[in-house]
């Protein structure tokens, strides 16, 4: 795959007014947790990651070797990731050296949902609701964390 020197990549609004409402920010578990296993782990990491590279400006200008060893994989492994991207809609590749990455994702439709493991269409529902009752305003329960058992108990 050839390689260009520097790669930019920018921000988009998402196309669709609705996901730019209420769609998930790149940096929202809802990403890691239920998008992992349809997208894989290195294109992941790379949307986690893009709103702090963005922090310094937008769009961000890396050296491709530099982009691909941040993420511990060679070149090739990184460009076939960002091909991904916009293979499955979160993002607009123009150039070879050049990608529009979109800010909000919307939520996986069904039919992904069907083929994931049950602990991420777990955590797809319980993110979901979470994510719509915040915007709605409505205060989120969380579970409340287990007391920690007594120091005596600890050695049995």
């Amino acid at each position: 795959m050839e390689r260009p020197e520097v790669v930019t990549i920018g921000s988009l609004p998402h196309p669709s007014p609705a996901v730019n409402r209420v769609g998930f920010p790149l940096d929202h578990p809802y990403v890691e947790q239920c998008m992992l296993p349809w997208l894989g782990p290195t294109a992941v990491l790379l949307l986690r990651r893009l709103p702090a590279l963005w922090q310094d400006g937008d769009p961000v200008r890396i050296p491709s070797e530099d982009l691909a060893g941040l993420f511990g994989v060679r070149w090739g492994q990184m460009g076939r990731t960002i091909d991904r991207l916009a293979q499955f809609g979160l993002a607009r590749r123009p150039a070879l050296e050049r990608l529009h990455v979109f800010d909000r994702c919307a939520p996986l439709p069904e039919r992904l949902l069907d083929r994931m493991p049950e602990r991420a269409r777990d955590a797809h529902h319980r993110l979901i609701g979470e994510h719509l009752d915040r915007l709605a305003g409505v205060a989120v329960d969380r579970v409340a964390p287990r007391p920690a058992a007594p120091s005596s108990e600890l050695g049995r």
